[in-house]
């Protein structure tokens, strides 16, 4: 092989670069590596347990609603019972009754103002009591006992049996309002 003048030695004519315009390069990518195999990629995480934890968060928040609902609604019921104009009769399982007018009823107690209670009256002139006569009983006001309670009471609802709302032209309604009549409320 000849070489000509400006030409690198050694080189094939039909290898031999021929003047042709500058162009760039595109260097070539390069081959892949071949990699160890490996552990395998973890599999997808199923989304079946986050559905069923949301679904039991939800179940448990609707229960907790209707726990509350109930409870406010049988509070309200029993609230819109007291007929607020009248009195009320309060028995309690210590046998007393309390008689006047109930402001509210929660959970737990009952607050009661205006309060009246049952006293029986001591024989007077030395009197025995026959077992055929009745005692003589009296409405007396809170307030006036030795420890003097304010006119208002929370009432334990364990403690309470029953309670009922009194008729205006009823003897006990009549007493207090002869009570407040004589006494200036």
């Amino acid at each position: 092989m000849e070489s000509q003048p400006g030409r690198p030695a050694g080189i094939p004519p039909s290898m031999r670069h021929t003047a042709r315009p500058h162009t760039t390069a595109r260097p070539q990518a390069a081959p892949p590596l071949h990699r160890a195999p490996g552990p395998p990629p973890p599999p997808k995480k199923s989304k079946v347990p986050f559905i069923i934890g949301i679904g039991a968060l939800v179940a448990i928040a609707v229960v907790v609603v209707g726990i509350a609902l109930s409870m406010l609604w049988r509070t309200v019921s029993v609230n819109s019972a007291v007929n607020s104009k009248d009195y009320q009769a309060v028995f309690l399982s210590n046998n007393m009754v309390y008689f006047g007018k109930i402001s509210n009823i929660n959970d737990e107690y009952i607050k009661m103002t205006n309060i009246f209670y049952l006293q029986v009256q001591n024989q007077q002139n030395g009197q025995a009591q026959s077992s055929t006569t009745q005692p003589q009983l009296s409405l007396t006001k809170l307030g006036n006992e030795l420890h003097g309670p304010e006119d208002s009471m929370y009432i334990n609802k364990k403690e309470v049996l029953f309670w009922e709302n009194l008729k205006p032209d009823g003897k006990v309604t009549q007493a207090i309002i002869d009570y407040q009549n004589k006494n200036g409320k």
